[in-house]
């Protein structure tokens, strides 16, 4: 058995081109320090299974490939440290979309290409299949390191796609070793069985993800209206104690007549015990002119309050803004939790969340500041309750999209800065 060399034309182009495939279909995955020797471990695992590798058998080429897989697998998740099950997912992806095409179905499709030596048909069959890579995953395949994926999943996605790609072998295997006995119009049929193998594997996976898709966008939603939902009824506890402080405001000349017609020290001693417990139970109360912003900001500077922060407000709602109070909650509650977030993770001596806003030139322009310990996060991960992580920023920019608003993110002197404008005459 004569054993290939790696330094044939032939392969040394092939590893080139492996290694520009690797790069472009992986590269959202790895971060500038270890994307060189991500791409050279590639590389050389590539090199060591089919640079020397004498492919003799179809299925020697397919534990090949299955070897290949795996090499990549274990290399793309020990490097870029995601889940091991999405990296599997993503090479046998990457695999499968790389060996869909080749010099026979360039031969069928262009048959003047049979007149080009074999250099240029490789040349023009790895630029046909960096194209695909490229094409597949920028529009179909979700290359994410936040991904990850279930067991029952990863085998939905990869069993049908690698079923169709091992017979795709198959046939050409078969093909290499017979063509020379066949009639073109048997050759005919199994070029165009082996073409439709081929984009039934792409059409497979592209479908796949697909479904992916649509499945974790559901479940995004569901859960960002679990997460306003369970804000809504926080702030709808709220409720009660404001109504007994509005009491309280409402009756303040009431009780003051009432002081001064008392006659002993004790009395008055008691009666004043009496409205403190009152005013204390009731929390505190801020008046923006709108209900529902109320609440959230009274609960919320309640528990500043606990955690030894406080909460500045200067706000005036728009009279003529139609926000629902589901809007509201997402636009003032996620901010105030980062804030406090990162208050209470920073060295700072100013605790103060400083919250400002009201119309101006015709929209609704909304301030939040506070000071942090410089390392901008423009996610804006918060960790609520429930496990549900990562909507807040998401839940906002929707609602200020769904009201042609935008926001603003920066830093200025220290402190972190949110800003938010929402035309009032719009929305």
């Amino acid at each position: 058995m004569n054993i290939p060399s790696l330094f044939e034309a032939g392969r040394l182009l092939s590893l080139l081109f492996y290694l520009l495939e690797f790069q472009i279909f992986f590269y959202p995955l790895y971060t500038k320090e270890n994307y060189v020797r991500g791409s050279l471990v590639s590389v050389g695992i590539y090199a060591l299974l089919f640079g020397v590798t004498p492919r003799s058998s179809f299925l020697l080429v397919l534990l090949l490939h299955l070897l290949l897989i795996l090499g990549c697998s274990l290399q793309v998740w020990r490097e870029t440290g995601i889940q091991y099950r999405y990296a599997l997912y993503l090479s046998f992806a990457f695999i499968l979309c790389r060996g869909s095409w080749n010099t026979q179905v360039m031969q069928f499709l262009f048959p003047a290409a049979a007149a080009l030596g074999a250099m240029a048909q490789r040349m023009i069959l790895n630029l046909i299949t960096l194209l695909i890579l490229y094409g597949m995953r920028r529009l179909f395949l979700r290359v994410d390191r936040q991904r990850e994926i279930t067991g029952s999943a990863l085998f939905s996605a990869i069993f049908p796609p690698f079923v169709m790609f091992s017979c795709r072998i198959a046939l050409y295997h078969y093909l290499y070793y017979l063509h020379t006995g066949m009639t073109e119009d048997a050759l005919l049929v199994f070029y165009l069985i082996g073409l439709s193998l081929g984009a039934a594997v792409l059409v497979s996976l592209a479908a796949q993800e697909r479904y992916f898709a649509a499945e974790t966008a559901a479940q995004e939603l569901e859960r960002a209206q679990e997460q306003l939902q369970r804000q809504y009824r926080q702030f709808s506890q709220q409720r009660e104690n404001d109504e007994k402080i509005k009491g309280i405001y409402h009756d303040m000349a009431n009780h003051m007549a009432l002081l001064a017609e008392m006659q002993n020290m004790e009395s008055v001693r008691s009666y004043v015990k009496e409205l403190s417990e009152q005013v204390e139970n009731a929390g505190y109360y801020l008046d923006t002119g709108n209900e529902t912003l109320n609440l959230i900001l009274s609960q919320k500077a309640e528990r500043c309050a606990e955690m030894g922060l406080e909460l500045e407000c200067a706000l005036r709602f728009p009279a003529g803004l139609d926000l629902q109070p589901l809007e509201i909650c997402t636009l003032f509650a996620n901010p105030i939790d980062n804030a406090m977030e990162a208050l209470e993770a920073a060295d700072t001596a100013d605790r103060v969340i400083r919250v400002s806003g009201g119309e101006q030139h015709g929209c609704f322009v909304i301030r939040f500041e506070n000071a942090f310990d410089g390392a901008m996060n423009p996610e804006l991960r918060t960790h609520k309750e429930g496990g549900v992580h990562g909507y807040g920023l998401k839940n906002v920019r929707s609602v200020l999209e769904r009201h042609d608003g935008s926001m603003q993110i920066h830093s200025e002197g220290g402190h972190f800065v949110l800003t938010m404008l929402i035309p009032v005459a719009a929305a």
